[in-house]
This record gives structure tokens, C-alpha cells and sequence, in this order.
């Protein structure tokens, strides 16, 4: 099919030309006009059908058939020629950056210490995670006042400069302040000074291990009565510690 062309316009009439070459202008331009408007829609019917045949010809030569692939993805085929349907595998248990199938809980902050509720068969995106190299997860360990808590944290390249995040939760072993068994309380890293002592944690480290170091008063940490919202401090036995760490860059 030859492709349309659009003649060009003669000279536009301009008044500043003169009467008399204006009106010659003006006369050749709109015996022309008629005939231009033609030709420039008719290259409009031509390019808006050359992008249907294009558009076809991609959806026929590029795509598989669609029939019995509801649901399923698309990819680049491993020759680079094509394209393909696909089913995303699911993973059987939680694993950084993959599709979870939930058949159960699942533990969302990669710890024992902290699962939260899923509905079964839910199909999950479990999001990209710190690599396992640059955190450190205590689990449970015993509150006792004073007491300096050391614990090998495993990971390469640490100083006492390096830069890390802190989460500190405590978890309810006999209930308590309004918090049952097996409740997870977060509480804020560093100590709470007053005239009665100290309480709360100081936590130092090396290129081997953390240091906690516990408050002195008999009862090392404060937060609120779940129940009341009172001023509460729990019994060092009634609780476990947890620390979880984050290296920072």
C-alpha cells in the first residue's frame, strides 16, 4: 500500500502584502485547502491502521496462546527469543525475598520469639531481609540485676565503632501486669535513671560478643500495666530478654 502524502500549502495570505497580492493569496490558498484536509486525514486513517496491523502482529508473533493459563506469569523464555507462561513456585517454609504458602503462623521478625498469626493458604510476599550476616537474635535470656549478659553475636568485620540497631523485647514467661504467657512487650533500649537507682540496659560490643549490661535496682525494668496503664515494673523472673540487632551499613 503506498503511503500517503500531504502536498504543501501555497503561501499564506497576509494582509501586509497589499490588496491586490492578498487576494491572490488568499485565492490560492483556499483552492488548496479543500484538497490538503483530504490528504491529511487520509494519512491519519493510514497511521492509526498501521498501528492495529503492527500491534497484531506483536500479540500474534510474540505472545502464547492464552487459553488454559489463567493467573500465570510471563517471562522472556531462556533462548531470548519469546516470551512464556509460568506457575511461580511456592516455598514450603519462609525464606528472605520468596512467595510464602501459609499453612500456619509464620515468623515475621525471624525469631522464635515473635510469630504472628497467618490465615492458611494465603499466598504471602515475604519481603526482602537484612541478610542473616548482618543480624544478631539473642533469643531468651534470664534478667537478673546488675548482671553483665555476654553473647557471642557471630558476625564478621564488628568494632566497637561499628553502627548497629537495637530492638529489645521482653517476653512474659508468668503472667503478669495485665500481660499473659508468651506475650512479647517492646521496650526502649538504654536505662531510666531516678532516685531509687537505675534501671533498664546499657549495651556495649566487640568484635566477638555484646555486652548487657542490667540495671541495678531489683526490678530492671519499667513500662506500663497492660490492665491499667499504671507505672509498672515486672518481676525479673516473670520475663525473658530478648535483643535483636542490626548492623548498620
Amino acid at each position: 500500500m503506498v503511503v500517503p502524502t500531504v502536498d504543501e500549502l501555497p503561501t499564506a495570505p497576509d494582509r501586509g502584502a497589499g490588496g491586490a497580492q492578498f487576494d491572490l493569496d488568499a485565492a490560492a490558498w483556499a483552492a488548496a485547502i479543500g484538497a490538503w484536509t483530504t490528504q491529511v486525514n487520509a494519512l491519519g486513517l493510514d497511521v492509526n491502521s498501521k498501528h492495529a496491523e503492527i500491534l497484531a502482529a506483536a500479540l500474534a508473533g510474540d505472545l502464547p496462546p492464552l487459553t488454559g493459563h489463567a493467573l500465570k506469569l510471563l517471562r522472556v523464555n531462556a533462548g531470548e527469543a519469546g516470551v512464556e507462561f509460568f506457575d511461580l513456585p511456592l516455598a514450603t517454609a519462609l525464606a528472605a525475598g520468596v512467595v510464602k504458602k501459609s499453612t500456619s503462623p509464620i515468623n515475621i521478625a525471624g525469631v522464635d520469639d515473635a510469630t504472628y498469626p497467618s490465615v492458611a493458604g494465603v499466598v504471602e510476599i515475604i519481603g526482602v531481609q537484612v541478610p542473616s550476616d548482618k543480624v544478631f537474635n539473642s533469643g531468651p535470656q534470664t534478667i537478673i540485676s546488675a548482671g553483665l549478659l555476654t553473647m557471642a553475636h557471630g558476625l564478621a568485620g564488628i568494632t566497637p565503632s561499628s553502627k548497629f540497631r537495637f530492638d529489645i523485647l521482653l517476653e512474659c514467661i508468668i503472667a503478669q501486669g495485665g500481660y499473659t504467657v508468651g506475650h512479647h512487650s517492646p521496650i526502649n533500649v538504654g536505662a531510666t535513671l531516678s532516685g531509687a537507682g537505675a534501671q533498664g540496659t546499657s549495651i556495649t560490643w566487640d568484635a566477638t560478643n555484646f555486652y548487657v549490661r542490667y540495671g541495678a535496682l531489683s526490678l530492671v525494668f519499667q513500662f506500663l500495666d497492660h490492665t491499667t496503664g499504671a507505672r509498672y515494673s515486672p518481676t525479673n523472673a516473670y520475663w525473658n530478654f530478648h535483643l535483636r540487632a542490626e548492623l548498620d551499613g
